[in-house]
């Protein structure tokens, strides 16, 4: 689940129904394409509504794997404008490195 930084839940774009279709609860996102090659990964989250602006954006992630840590950078852009750069890490939990 993605959050924004102050801790709000982001909103799917697409009407419930239709989205429900593909995820299994309303908050969740759908990531809609993922390379990853080697110990790189490149991904686009689906549109949703960004709690600041009440905007639809867009989100694209790129991260790097060390052990059980994936970090990088992410950009979100509305359809005119780039609204934020920022990092994000995720840490594997409860298996052995891969």
């Amino acid at each position: 689940m993605m959050l924004d930084a102050a801790g709000m839940q982001l909103q799917p774009a697409e009407p419930a129904d239709v989205h429900r279709m593909h995820v299994h609860g309303p908050q969740l996102l759908r990531v809609d394409l993922v390379v990853a090659y080697r110990d790189s990964i490149r991904g686009v989250l689906e549109p949703y509504i960004a709690p600041d602006c009440r905007c639809t954006v867009s989100t694209t992630f790129t991260g790097q794997v060390t052990g059980n840590v994936l970090e990088g950078i992410f950009e979100t852009r509305s359809s005119s404008d780039l609204l934020g750069v920022g990092r994000w890490r995720v840490t594997r939990t409860g298996s052995t490195p891969r």
